[in-house]
């Protein structure tokens, strides 16, 4: 008899999520989450993003705060706010596509952050 999907729901005080499960990749993913170990966890929070149209062009604008976590001791090792913006091409809603700028260079800055950490003696 099949199994209906269920939903996992993981929280912690930053984040929450959805996670729903068929029951064919119930068993993949957790015998991935299993198999997963770490010495640090890197949380994300979205701080803000936001088109700010008080000038022309307008301006897109992304902040994001980044922890890293020990996994033995549960204890914040690091952590950084990183803010970045892009001025939009157009006024319309395909200006937005700055919004993908930001991302990018965000992320870039987020890799760095934990390659630099990581990097460091310890």
């Amino acid at each position: 008899m099949r199994q209906p999907n269920r939903t996992i729901f993981e929280s912690d005080a930053r984040t929450s999520s959805f996670v729903s499960l068929g029951c064919a990749a119930e068993n993949l993913v957790q015998a991935a989450l299993a198999s997963v170990a770490g010495d640090l966890r890197l949380e994300t929070e979205l701080v803000r993003l936001q088109q700010e149209f008080t000038t022309v062009p307008s301006r897109v604008r992304l902040t994001l705060r980044a922890v890293l976590i020990d996994t033995t001791t549960r204890r914040v090792v690091a952590t950084r706010e990183i803010d970045a913006e892009a001025t939009s091409r157009t006024e319309e809603p395909t200006g937005g596509v700055a919004a993908n700028q930001v991302v990018q260079r965000v992320l870039v800055q987020v890799g760095a952050f934990c390659a630099d950490w990581t990097a460091m003696p310890k």
